[in-house]
């Protein structure tokens, strides 16, 4: 709740206080702020100074980009994409942060000096252009006709007169197919 468009009492420095999910992007998040084993006062993950990292990568959230998880989690909800699995601690750390994204639909990527998620999903337009914004006519090309177009093919081949270079050979057609076509 403390989060533009949050909802109740979680908070990135205290694990005791988040709940389970299968979205994919809310486990790329938590591999990278990591999950940390009980401090000197036996809290799991309690303020988590004095509690030490034992899986993932220790990120602080200054280090991410949590509006682009947000955004990332919310387009993994709207498509039913779910994450189940193990890592394991002596995993390479970015590959699993690339393998955890991919099942929501997308990379971790790093950008302006944060880690960011990227989805590939299709985007709202910011602004729609109209006639009025173009400089001069508008005109959209399309195919000939169907009656217009060549029925010939120009076939290419090494020539040893060019020095065995491709060159052009003469159209190929059939006229009776041609007059057919029209």
């Amino acid at each position: 709740s403390t989060y533009p468009g949050g909802a109740g009492a979680h908070r990135i420095d205290n694990e005791a206080t988040w709940e389970y999910s299968e979205n994919p992007w809310l486990h790329e998040l938590t591999w990278e702020i990591g999950r940390r084993a009980a401090n000197a006062l036996g809290q799991a993950g309690a303020a988590f100074a004095g509690s030490m990292l034992f899986l993932g990568v220790g990120m602080p959230a200054q280090a991410l980009d949590l509006p682009s998880y947000v955004y990332a989690a919310n387009i993994a909800d709207a498509n039913g994409w779910k994450i189940s699995g193990v890592v394991y601690s002596n995993e390479e750390k970015w590959s699993v942060s690339k393998t955890i994204a991919l099942a929501g639909g997308g990379e971790p990527i790093k950008l302006g000096g944060k880690i960011s998620a990227y989805v590939n999903s299709p985007k709202v337009a910011a602004e729609v252009i109209t006639e009025a914004d173009l400089i001069g006519p508008v005109s959209v090309p399309t195919s000939p006709p169907f009656q217009s177009r060549i029925n010939r093919i120009i076939p290419k081949y090494l020539s040893e007169a060019h020095g065995w270079e491709m060159v052009d050979a003469a159209p190929v057609g059939v006229d009776a197919w041609r007059i057919q076509d029209r």
